[in-house]
């Protein structure tokens, strides 16, 4: 055990309940095809794969919400209203210097830049902005009748209302029926996967081999994925600067995790920050190879057009040439050039766009091979691609 990177479960608790699912089910998914007669290791395994079950049962349950179909509607008929009225206001600012109705226009337009709509905004924040933007409007009802906007900027308005009602049902129904399980089952989850690590460090002082230690490499790889990729501001490593610290009890795993979960000690967090990422450090210290990290493929970006797009996951912002777990949602969001439609395609395959007020917004699931990403921001030119 000298060695060897100490595994640490407390992270799981700082997860989202989608990545604490994934997380937990690949963990699941190596310790089961590891073959052993240890009696201990077969009764924890198992004892994770039954938190495992249970908890994948509620976060399925958690997705079938029959709000989330309303909601979803709602929303893009609000986006779709929205973007009509301020393409109509844009372009009567486009009017000679002098018009009256360009001076008002531009007032109205205003308005929407001072509630910066984003793509970062959630749906609820949103709707909020429409509701409110109502009051804003309201001394230009006359100019916007007549140039045709009041009216769809009033179902716009409607439709905020739905949001904001099939919000608070959602959050109704999942915190009745399933926030409150699902914290309990997350948390049996973690205590499972805590007591199998015990279980595998008593087996590597023991009963050491090879097959051992390659289970114990790829438990790392996943820790070390989750860190870098779910979970903001993790540098993806959980040993010491120089790697080779021994694990240590008080430290959380063993003894700690089941009492100090969702935060790290500080002997932990200075580890994290003097590493600077790991990866390389199995090798240097004898411990067989580099840990093998869960499937990561590289996403290529390429961007044409005049207008303006951001690639994020998670909120944060994604580069060409970003290494990306297969599966992981990967956002875009696009503002076109002024009277253009802006297009995506993934490997040659559309990704839908979706209109919201001045901003087109999609996303995708990061596919098992590379992948190449061209975003046509609405410029003329074509946007052919070519797999990888």
């Amino acid at each position: 055990m000298k060695n060897l990177f100490y595994l640490n479960s407390c992270w799981l608790v700082s997860l989202t309940n989608a990545d604490h699912d994934n997380t937990t089910q690949m963990i699941d998914n190596c310790v089961r095809v590891f073959t052993t007669d240890n009696a201990r290791f077969l009764l924890k395994a198992e004892q994770l794969h039954q938190c495992r079950q249970y908890e994948d049962e509620l976060w399925l349950k958690s997705q079938r919400d029959p709000a989330v179909n309303l909601l979803t509607d709602s929303y893009e008929r609000m986006c779709n209203y929205m973007t009509t009225s301020r393409m109509t206001i844009d372009a009567y600012t486009n009017l000679p210097a002098g018009e009256a109705k360009k001076a008002e226009a531009e007032v109205c337009k205003q308005v929407f830049k001072d509630y910066k709509f984003s793509a970062s905004n959630s749906k609820g924040a949103k709707a909020d902005k429409v509701i409110q933007m109502q009051q804003n409007f309201q001394p230009h009802q006359e100019f916007l009748t007549e140039i045709g906007v009041w009216t769809y900027f009033m179902l716009a308005v409607e439709q905020a209302q739905l949001v904001r009602h099939y919000l608070l049902e959602r959050a109704r129904t999942k915190g009745d029926f399933v926030k409150g399980e699902m914290q309990t089952a997350r948390k049996a989850t973690d205590d499972a996967v805590a007591n199998l690590y015990q279980t595998i460090y008593a087996m590597m002082d023991l009963v050491p081999s090879a097959e051992l230690t390659a289970l114990y490499n790829q438990l790392h790889g996943i820790e070390l994925y989750a860190k870098q990729y779910y979970i903001p501001g993790a540098n993806g490593s959980s040993s010491s600067g120089q790697g080779t610290t021994s694990p240590d009890p008080s430290q959380g795993g063993e003894n700690g995790d089941g009492d100090n979960e969702g935060s790290l000690t500080p002997n932990e967090n200075q580890n994290q920050n003097e590493n600077g990422g790991g990866e390389n450090q199995g090798s240097e210290n004898g411990g067989g190879e580099t840990p093998p990290a869960p499937t990561v493929m590289t996403l290529t970006i390429t961007k044409q057009g005049t207008g303006s797009s951001t690639v994020t996951i998670a909120g944060n912002a994604v580069n060409s040439g970003s290494q990306i777990g297969a599966g992981t949602q990967v956002d875009i969001a696009v503002t076109p050039a002024y009277g253009q439609t802006p297009t995506a395609t993934l490997n040659g395959q559309e990704v839908e766009l979706t209109q919201n007020a001045s901003v087109y917004e999609g996303s995708f699931q990061m596919p098992q091979t590379d992948a190449t990403l061209v975003i046509n921001s609405g410029s003329t030119g074509g946007g052919g691609v070519d797999q990888n």
